[in-house]
Formats: C-alpha cells, structure tokens, sequence
C-alpha cells in the first residue's frame, strides 16, 4: 500500500499473498491475489497463476486450477521459460491425483521432465516423486518405482519444503506402501518444518498420512489425533478438497474404533465435499472407509454397496497397488456373509493378480485370509497359517488380527472349538489393545 510503484506494488501483494497462503489465510490470499494481478509485471505471471491454482485445488475446484495451471504453462512455454513450465505442469500433475486421471498425470508429468532437465533445479526431482508415485499406483512396483523412492530418499535433505506439501505427502503415503520406517521419516520430518514455520496451510495432507501411517501400524490414538488435527485445520482454512480427503482417513479410525455413527457422519460430509469437487478418486478412500464401518456394525448389507463403488472406481482409474486403499478384504468379507460366494470369488481372482503384479504383502495376506473365507474344511488351516505368514512381513496387527478372527469363527463353525480357541484369543488381546471394541466383540462371543 505505500509502494508508490505499480509494479512494486504487485510484486509485493503477490509475495504477501504466497506468505498468507502458506500460513493457511486462504480469503487474504485471494484478495491480496486479485490485488496483484493487474500490477505485476509479465514475468510474475506464472507464480501468480500457480499459486491461484493451488488454492483452487485445495478449495475443492482441481477442475478449474487444471484449466489455470495449464493455459499459463502454455504461456511459459511459448516465451521460452521452462523453470516457469516445469512449476507449473508439476503443480497441475497434484490437480490430477484429485480428479482421477491417470493418463493426464502422465502426459503432463513427461512434459515437465522436458522442462525440468532444461531447467534445472530442485523440479527433476519432484518430477521423480510424482512418476515413481503414479507408478506405485498403477501397480509398477516391481519394475523399478518402488526402488526408485529409496534412491530419492536421501535427496531430501536438500529441498526446502516450503511450497511442496503435496508432492512430499505424495511421497511418502507411497513409501508406507512398502516402507513404513521411510514413510515415518519423511512425514516427521516433513510436519516438524511445517510447525517450526507455522506453515499451517501445508500441514494438514502430511497430517493425514501420518495418521494413515499410525492406524496401520497399531497406533490408533496418535492416528485419530492426527486425523483430527488434520480435519480441524482443513476446515479452518478452507481446503475443501483436502478436508475431504482427511475425513476419509479420520472415517476409517472411527470404523476400526466401532463410533459408527460418527464414521457415517463423517462420511458423507466428505462425500459432499469431494461430489462438489468432482474429485472422483479421493472419494474412493471414503467409500472404503464407509464400507468398514459398516462391517464394524454388522451390517453386510449395507457395507457393500460403498466397498463395490470403491472396487469400481479403482478399476475404472487404473489402480493395481492393493494398499493405496485397503478395501479388498472388507469387500471379500462382506460377499461371503451375504452367500455372494461366486462374487467373493471374482473379486479374490482380481486381487490374486494385482497381488501378482506388484508383490504386495498385505494384498496376499488378505488373499489367503478370502481363500480361507471360502475354503473346503481341509484347505481352511493352511489358507490361516499362510496369511498370518503373510501377514508377519506386513507388520498390521489389525489385518493380522482379523484373520486369526476370521479363522477362530470358521473353525468354531466347524465344531473345533478347542483349536479355535487359540486364534480367537490372540485376535481378541490384539483387538482390546487397539481399542477395537465391535472386533473385540466376535471376539470373545
């Protein structure tokens, strides 16, 4: 305001605008923004549009910062500043994890690398991130993205993260696919930073992932609390989009903890955030979530009309890695206790070759767990005693506990009550450990 400079005046208001936006005051970014853009000078156009498009995305509107992102990547391009497209295209490929389109994540990501190599700088190696990422994704594992996140690793420590909350959550939500220790470093170091740099609109996608992290691990109160402090901030700031994606996780606690109401609650507020959003993949974490939930509060019934739309949407986006989402179980289970029985088949025939694609170790322990489900009474113990293997290099003390549930009710079923009686106590200690009250209940029944 006392700048007498239009110029200065502009380059100031965008550069207060980028402070307000890391800080999580998105309506004084967006007046500072409007502010600026009839001031500045041409070549701050890309970071003006940038910046606009980012918090469109996390308002809930990827769509519309799509279509921003993109003209003014144009733009950079046509003027021959390729640092600006690189920026540009590779904020617009975090539009693309929102919206569900997996062939527009990889054109736009092979147009940045063009740009980054002839840059240079710190965008070679997000486009790194974001290509071994989708790779993950789609089921690539084996065939290199997963060694290539540990060989990005170490390249960290020379980021500065500020600007990168999504694409470094990115990261290491993929790496708690496969390495959990490595997700945990990252996710420690990355929310450290944030908190030292009051960086409040950066924290709550790491937030989140944290939170997944610790719910998978057996961490349930340091995962709700995570997830709690991750909604509450989403909601604050007004990031929408990102909010909906943090109630999915906060969802999936709450279905483990059996507050099913709550979970349904939360459920469709995250619903309704992401159908204004059109962010058609983030939905599926919620239906996923949903589908739990219900199982938790024995109903089949209503369990699988969500865990078949999620299955649906997976299929549809290309996703072959079984931990982006962990509903195959609950969708296996769910078929079986209705007498879905061909269809549980089906769906264990699909998760047999996505395990066989990337080597899962989840995936496989919740393939033997379906078998199991579904297995002739000489099978069934071998079916148990593989996925418990299984589920050893997995390190989930939920999962490993629902199938030594799983089997306990089997063998009950079957009149072996005294070797029933093993599993069932191990599954109910784990259950009473985790707080899982509605497990812990057919349990000890």
């Amino acid at each position: 305001e006392l700048s007498t400079d239009r110029a200065a005046q502009g380059r100031r208001a965008l550069d207060a605008a980028q402070e307000h936006a890391v800080a999580g005051h998105v309506a004084t970014a967006l007046a500072l923004l409007e502010q600026a853009e009839p001031r500045i000078e041409p070549q701050l156009g890309p970071a003006l549009a940038r910046l606009r498009g980012n918090l469109a995305m996390r308002r809930g509107e990827p769509h519309a910062a799509l279509q921003i992102l993109h003209g003014e990547a144009d733009r950079a391009l046509a003027a021959g500043d390729h640092g600006a497209a690189a920026a540009l295209l590779l904020e617009s490929s975090i539009g693309y994890t929102m919206t569900g389109d997996p062939d527009g994540m990889f054109t736009t990501l092979e147009r940045a690398s063009v740009s980054a190599a002839q840059a240079g700088g710190p965008a070679a190696l997000i486009v790194r991130i974001m290509l071994a990422v989708s790779g993950m994704v789609v089921g690539r594992a084996r065939e290199g993205a997963a060694d290539e996140l540990a060989r990005i690793e170490p390249l960290l420590a020379g980021l500065d993260p500020s600007g990168l909350s999504e694409p470094l959550g990115l990261y290491a939500q993929a790496s708690l696919w496969r390495d959990r220790d490595r997700a945990e470093r990252t996710l420690d170091w990355l929310i450290g930073r944030y908190r030292e740099a009051s960086a409040f609109g950066a924290l709550p996608f790491p937030l989140t992932v944290r939170a997944m992290l610790n719910e998978r691990r057996g961490r349930w109160a340091e995962a709700e609390a995570d997830a709690e402090e991750a909604v509450r901030l989403a909601r604050e700031i007004d990031q929408a989009t990102i909010a909906g994606f943090c109630l999915s996780t906060l969802v999936n606690v709450e279905a483990g903890l059996g507050r099913v109401d709550d979970a349904r609650a939360h459920a469709r507020e995250a619903l309704e955030l992401l159908d204004a959003a059109r962010a058609r993949n983030l939905a599926i974490y919620v239906n996923a979530a949903l589908g739990r939930a219900e199982l938790a509060a024995d109903r089949p019934e209503e369990a699988i009309g969500p865990l078949e739309l999620a299955a649906r949407e997976a299929v549809a986006l290309g996703w072959r890695e079984p931990n982006v989402v962990q509903f195959a179980g609950d969708r296996v289970e769910a078929l079986v206790r209705l007498g879905r029985e061909e269809e549980a088949r089906t769906a264990l025939a699909a998760l047999a070759d996505d395990v066989a694609l990337t080597g899962c170790a989840w995936g496989a322990a919740v393939l033997e767990r379906g078998r199991m489900l579904l297995a002739p009474p000489d099978e069934l113990d071998a079916c148990a005693v593989r996925g418990l293997d299984l589920h050893m290099r997995d390190g989930g003390p939920f999962e490993r506990a629902r199938t030594e549930l799983a089997w306990g009710e089997r063998l009950r079923r079957r009149r072996r009550r005294m070797d029933a009686r093993e599993p069932l106590e191990r599954a109910l200690a784990t259950f009473r450990a985790l707080g899982a009250a509605p497990w812990a209940r057919r349990a000890a029944d």
